[in-house]
């Protein structure tokens, strides 16, 4: 369950240190699963570290799990911006003491990209389309009347609340 997750997975102790990392973590964070081990966040990820370590402290206090927490940053894997969507749970014992933090760490970058993607055709469509709204009102306006002065006019009064909403 632990090496063959498709997701990046780890488990820590009660010090905040790594004590188990799977392949997929240790590919994501651009480090080999075993130079993890006995590390804390902030030696393994220097950008984001500090965050997961006070996620980590809160499980611990609390005894509660943390689930969607975002993160972005860069790792030693990759230098471009990376975002990864993590959850955090205690792993107890049989008498319920907690021994540490388990984390499920999925990266999130493409689905990121994909939505910013999504955002800016939307917004360029969307500019597209009052674009044409204008042009088309424009265009009955010019066919209107055949007085120079009036057509201006209403020209201008189609533009302005477009062009210059103030």
């Amino acid at each position: 369950m632990f090496s063959t997750a498709p997701v990046g997975r780890a488990f820590f102790d009660t010090d905040l240190r790594y004590v188990r990392v799977n392949d997929a973590l240790a590919e994501m964070n651009g480090l080999p699963a075993a130079d993890h081990i006995g590390h804390t966040p902030e030696e393994i990820l220097p950008q984001i570290g500090s965050a997961v370590a006070a996620d980590l402290r809160t499980v611990l206090q609390t005894g509660e799990a943390l689930a969607d927490v975002q993160h972005s940053g860069h790792t030693a894997a990759r230098p471009e911006e990376r975002h990864w969507r993590m959850n955090y749970y205690p792993v107890c014992d049989a008498s319920g003491e907690i021994l540490g933090v388990g984390l499920v760490d999925v990266d999130e970058t493409a689905l990121v990209a994909l939505l910013e993607s999504e955002r800016s055709a939307r917004e360029r469509a969307e500019r597209a389309e009052r674009r044409a709204s204008l042009l088309a009102h424009v265009g009955n306006v010019l066919g209107e009347s055949l007085d120079y002065e009036e057509t201006l006019s209403r020209v201008a009064r189609a533009a302005v609340p477009d062009k210059a909403d103030w």
